[in-house]
């Protein structure tokens, strides 16, 4: 997969030219961080999340990774080719370009391991996509995307798709040229997605089944239990989208957390109108410290990669009980 992510963020804070982000693997850009090494960790440190801890440590390089491709001054390009999820998909969509071609395939489904779609995807969707209900609705379900859903469904302004043939004359035009140069160089080798964008064409049902959740001051767990149940009742793309989390695949906890911290950073945003994304990245870390250090996370990743028997036994089980942690985690977390 990629560099590790001290690599890349040495790099970034030292390149001047382009700096070409890419895999070393065929097929992976990046599938996520190493949470089996997290879980293994915290389980042996009884579930410390403190200062010193090996978690704290992680995701303070993550998430300061994400304000510096942000604020930094390198000019970055992710050229992905392939499964990128999680991590993967935050460091591709806070570069400065990402490049992606039509095999690419995209995720955000830290849901189903007791975690959160983190390394700043809500900043992302609500101050820079044209079409921020369908981030919410990604982030909620763990739906998989195209580099279609993302540049004509989401209208992510810096993704762009390039024909696989074409990727590795790119890549190396990109490394020879100015950073003032790259967008036309990446723009006379980029195309129009030849493919639908699903989640473009299903964007009217899904705002519509998103309107609970998208109204302020919504009670998170009763909006997202109202999410579902409209989705279910609305059939077709949105009742398939939304089936992992009807079923017990995503955890409660998480989906609630996913909601409380969208909510929190629109809220944010419009009440500052600018993007302070250092002050959200620490949000994300302490809400991330918060669920790493529950239940969930250790057997969300027992289920899905550990085990792999896909049967997590959530505490709690469902949306409604899972309100339950809003006070504490808005004390704790995001107070």
């Amino acid at each position: 997969g990629t560099p590790p992510t001290w690599e890349i963020r040495e790099a970034v804070n030292r390149t001047e030219g382009p700096l070409v982000v890419e895999s070393a693997v065929p097929g992976v850009f990046c599938a996520g961080g190493d949470v089996k090494d997290l879980r293994a960790r915290i389980l042996d440190s009884r579930g410390n999340v403190g200062e010193g801890s090996h978690a704290r440590a992680v995701f303070e390089t993550e998430y300061g990774l994400v304000c510096d491709l942000a604020q930094g001054e390198a000019c970055t390009v992710c050229c992905v080719d392939g499964i990128c999820m999680g991590f993967g998909l935050g460091l591709a969509l806070w570069s400065d370009f990402c490049v992606a071609t039509e095999r690419s395939v995209f995720a955000m489904p830290e849901n189903r391991i007791g975690l959160f779609p983190d390394v700043g995807f809500a900043p992302y969707v609500w101050a820079r996509c044209q079409r921020p209900h369908l981030g919410l609705f990604v982030a909620l379900t763990g739906c998989r995307l195209t580099a279609a859903d993302l540049i004509l469904g989401l209208g992510a302004p810096n993704m762009t798709c390039v024909p696989e043939s074409r990727l590795e004359a790119l890549r190396t035009g990109i490394r020879a040229a100015d950073c003032a140069l790259l967008q036309e160089i990446i723009e006379e080798a980029s195309k129009q997605p030849k493919e639908r964008s699903v989640l473009l064409d299903n964007s009217d049902a899904i705002e519509e089944c998103l309107q609970v959740c998208m109204e302020p001051g919504a009670n998170p767990a009763l909006a997202v239990a109202a999410f579902l149940e409209q989705a279910r009742e609305r059939g077709g793309f949105v009742a398939e989208a939304t089936e992992d989390c009807r079923s017990g695949r995503a955890s409660p906890s998480s989906m609630v957390a996913t909601q409380i911290h969208f909510s929190r950073v629109r809220k944010e945003l419009d009440t500052s109108g600018s993007l302070d994304l250092p002050k959200m990245m620490l949000w994300e870390r302490d809400l991330a410290l918060h669920l790493v250090a529950q239940p969930d996370f250790s057997e969300g990743v027992r289920a899905l990669l550990v085990d792999k028997d896909g049967e997590p036994s959530w505490a709690p089980s469902s949306i409604l009980e899972a309100g339950g942690i809003l006070e504490s985690m808005e004390n704790r977390c995001i107070g």
